[in-house]
């Protein structure tokens, strides 16, 4: 295995990125190496508190680098549950609405769990909500900003290809209809995702 090549400093200067599950794992990798790049980043998470902390990290990350002092990075942190479709609808609303440029959508939200079917409030189960339905929403709405980016892009970061095809996906797309289980639900969003991306 190679080390990843790192992205040089400030060669994203005056790009923007968002980074839905930016405040732990790789997402939060993600960020530190945008950041490190010159590219403004907005931090996506749950937690006010790890959100501020990921902040700082990564305003202290382009300041080791560099960056550019023409247009410097900013760095901010919005709170979003993913578990709720409305709320994504509506954050991706606000989002348009500040008119704010978008050339890179990186969507990580995840959970590791042995959880049955949990419903959402919209009765969707809470980790394809998370892992697929949370993503194409936030993608579909979003895509209008990066198709007007320079080099737009999208990244789903989910299973690295860890997962077969769902068998059930046109009998029960949703997994409310008896199909559920971890390995069903593990296998229905890496390959909703694989399709939507």
């Amino acid at each position: 295995l190679r080390s990843p090549t790192p992205v040089p400093a400030g060669s994203l200067a005056g790009r923007h990125a968002m980074v839905v599950g930016g405040t732990s794992g790789i997402g939060h990798g993600i960020a530190l190496s945008l950041a490190r790049a010159g590219c403004s980043v907005l931090v996506v998470g749950r937690s006010e508190m790890r959100g501020a902390a990921v902040v700082n990290e990564l305003a202290s990350a382009a300041t080791a680098t560099g960056g550019s002092k023409e247009a410097p990075p900013s760095f901010a942190f919005q709170g979003l549950d993913c578990f709720s479709l409305p709320a994504c609808s509506e954050f991706a609303d606000r989002y348009i609405a500040g008119r704010t440029p978008l050339d890179f959508l990186v969507l990580t939200q995840g959970m590791a769990t042995l959880q049955g079917f949990t419903p959402t409030t919209e009765g969707l189960d809470e980790k394809l909500t998370l892992h697929y339905w949370s993503r194409a929403l936030l993608a579909d709405r979003l895509a209008p900003l990066l198709q007007r980016s320079e080099d737009g892009r999208m990244l789903s970061v989910l299973s690295a290809g860890v997962h077969a095809p769902y068998a059930r996906y046109s009998e029960d797309p949703e997994l409310n209809l008896g199909s559920y289980s971890i390995k069903n639900a593990a296998d229905a969003a890496g390959f909703y995702n694989d399709i939507a991306v």
